[in-house]
């Protein structure tokens, strides 16, 4: 019997090769991200908090978290990194899970910071940054 979720059945259909990986990266983002909701989104399992949050690939040979375009990919990502916002993890190397936790925290902050509206819920921050910028000069 098929799934009727269509999240349920991208993951059902997952390579087994891969399954052991998305199955970690969706319990972390879960676990980092607890209030965000999961749907299908481009085609793969997507994490919404306010906006989207990350998105999940996997494939035969590696699986990819989509979603960190905004964020400075250095360090310990900087290495799986395969273009705009897409870290790629080869299935036969152990998940930086650290790194990507702290990834998966930014991304939830900047989401939320971003649901309180501009200036991240400050009121008129550019009005206030330019007075601090005079009292400073």
């Amino acid at each position: 019997m098929k799934p009727t979720d269509p999240v349920a059945a991208w993951y059902a259909a997952v390579p087994r090769e891969a399954k052991r990986h998305v199955a970690t990266l969706r319990a972390l983002v879960k676990r980092v991200a607890p209030k965000a909701t999961e749907k299908l989104a481009y085609g793969v399992p997507t994490f919404v908090l306010g906006k989207n949050l990350v998105h999940l690939g996997a494939y035969a040979t590696h699986v990819a978290l989509y979603g960190g375009r905004a964020m400075a990919l250095e360090g310990p990502l900087a290495k799986y990194q395969s273009g705009k916002g897409t870290l790629r993890f080869e299935l036969d190397e152990p998940l930086p899970l650290k790194a990507l936790t702290q990834l998966v925290r930014a991304r939830v902050a900047e989401n939320l910071a971003k649901a309180r509206g501009p200036g991240g819920g400050r009121k008129d921050s550019r009005r206030a940054r330019r007075r601090s910028a005079v009292r400073r000069a």
